[in-house]
């Protein structure tokens, strides 16, 4: 947990220190069912009984969060994390 804290936190800080206006710095975090997580040894099933919205997340929906984070509807964003994880970590 603190790891994901320390990356979260790094896109905030190079979006202060290092911003720039052509380019925005935000970050993303989620586990999705990938040839990975086999890995692990943990079935996709026991993973998703921790899950709120009960199954694991898949690369695309990761994909959606990126697509729109570098299209021009985000110009107003950078120095923000999106946690894309079915409600496992909720925050406020």
């Amino acid at each position: 947990m603190e790891q994901d804290a320390c990356y979260r936190s790094s896109a905030e800080w190079r979006a202060r220190e290092h911003g720039d206006p052509r380019q925005r710095r935000d970050a993303w975090s989620g586990v999705v069912r990938a040839d990975f997580t086999k890995a692990f040894g943990i079935s996709p099933e026991a993973m998703t009984t921790a899950i709120p919205l009960c199954r694991m997340g898949i690369p695309q929906d990761i994909a959606e969060i990126v697509g729109f984070l570098i299209s021009d509807r985000a110009a107003w964003i950078t120095g923000s994390n999106f946690i894309v994880d079915g409600g496992q970590n909720p925050t406020v």
